[in-house]
């Protein structure tokens, strides 16, 4: 069993602190509440991520990090970094998307009053 886990590919080890940073900032912050994200061809459609949005971008960051050698490359110190660039990048997808969804309500809430004042 620890030679097969010796045997993985160093950047799925990566993925995976990612992911598990991403998932560590989810329960820091207990799951506040779904993350929604407005296409922008379909209107009124919404994409629903919630936890798992999270966690994939922390794996995908992590991934990113790791590749680009903005870190110590070194295994037991890329861990670590990739654990932190999941929870990082995580938060700043939740902060870009509450920013995006106040800009939706801001956008419809505007119309609407427009409307009642030109029905005026």
């Amino acid at each position: 069993m620890i030679l097969l886990l010796a045997e993985v590919p160093v950047w799925i080890w990566i993925v995976l602190c990612g992911a598990i940073g991403g998932l560590a900032r989810v329960m820091f912050t207990g799951g506040r509440n779904y993350r929604r994200i407005h296409l922008p061809n379909d209107e009124g459609d919404l994409i629903e991520f919630g936890w798992f949005g999270d966690i994939v971008v922390g794996g995908i960051a992590a991934f990113v990090i790791w590749s680009t050698g903005l870190g110590n490359p070194n295994p037991p110190a890329s861990y670590g970094i990739a654990i932190v660039s999941g929870i990082v990048s995580s938060s700043i997808l939740a902060n870009y998307i509450d920013k995006q969804a106040n800009r939706h309500i801001v956008k419809t809430l505007t119309d609407a009053m427009e409307k009642k004042v030109k029905k005026k």
